[in-house]
């Protein structure tokens, strides 16, 4: 399945553009890879700027980090129909690698820009060197009218005021039409529309309990009292006199929540793959302490 890389200078819009573009293909098998250690995410999208610019925390584009990101990409590939690859505003040579396991990019044009113009001499020689092609050509602008240009085999169009704080209506109906070109074009098909779903297993001492969130992977709080009947209904009475490791990619709050339902037991830890175990977090027994490690070894 298609890695498609997101291209442009700085403030081009195109953190906008990924969030408008998630909003539009929530329910597709589609997943955004912020491969720029920039520290924004859809959370920053959604957030009061203000409150992003106090608590964002960039990190470093190093040989670590660009190993850990391709090979997320092309483990993600395996699982979803497109990965949109975020890859920041500056068009550096350490992220030729990056680039090599994507399959097309959208560039976002801002016009007469020199990171604009450095982008695209990066991209045609990887277009030369590996196949690498164009699915969207996006020109940005602040002043204008947005329209589509071009949506035959490449996706041509202009796009105004590109603002955190509001994008118009009319260029939220361009990109609403390019979401409909990418769903044509890779024949994505709406996932599992089934909201909670949760896996037990059974080590003797504790219970490893994995939560997952179907749909389109977004919990909102209004849906933690479902997620916690959903887990009490399948968890039962199992985890009586035992610990509880907890494992799943939701909301820090919905831990924290799992964590509470899960009181009454030995222990309560949290998975970390970093560690190959849970973290306790929460003792009731004599023989654990917080901070303990528990190993686990997934089955």
């Amino acid at each position: 399945m298609p890695a498609i890389a997101v291209c442009g200078p700085p403030h081009s819009g195109k953190s906008v553009l990924i969030s408008k573009l998630y909003d539009f293909l929530r329910n597709y098998s589609i997943f955004v890879q912020r491969a720029c250690p920039d520290g924004e995410g859809q959370w920053s999208a959604e957030s009061d700027p203000e409150i992003v610019k106090k608590i964002r925390k960039k990190g470093e584009f190093d040989y670590e980090f660009i190993e850990s990101q391709n090979k997320s990409i092309e483990r993600l590939k395996e699982y979803f129909d497109v990965v949109l690859v975020d890859f920041g505003g500056l068009p550096t040579p350490d992220k030729e690698s990056l680039l090599e396991i994507c399959d097309c990019y959208i560039l976002l044009d801002k016009m007469d820009d020199l990171r604009t113009r450095e982008w695209k001499r990066m991209l045609e020689k990887l277009e030369k060197r590996q196949g690498l092609y164009c699915i969207a050509h996006l020109i940005t602008k602040m002043e204008g009218e947005p329209r589509i240009i071009s949506s035959s085999e490449t996706f041509k169009a202009i796009l105004v005021n590109m603002d955190r704080s509001g994008v118009p209506s009319d260029t939220l109906s361009v990109i609403s039409l390019f979401a409909e070109f990418l769903k044509e074009k890779f024949k994505l098909e709406v996932i599992s529309l089934t909201k909670f779903s949760c896996n037990v297993l059974d080590y003797g001492d504790y219970l490893f309990v994995d939560v997952s969130i179907g749909g389109n992977t977004v919990m909102s709080p209004d849906e933690l009292g479902d997620l916690l009947n959903t887990v009490r209904k399948i968890v039962g009475s199992k985890y009586y006199g035992k610990g509880v490791v907890i494992s799943g990619r939701l909301p820090v709050w919905a831990h924290c929540a799992l964590t509470h339902l899960f009181h009454a037991s030995k222990f309560v830890a949290h998975f970390d793959p970093r560690f190959k175990g849970g973290v306790i977090v929460s003792a009731h027994d004599g023989m654990y302490r917080v901070g303990q490690i528990i190993p686990v070894e997934i089955r």
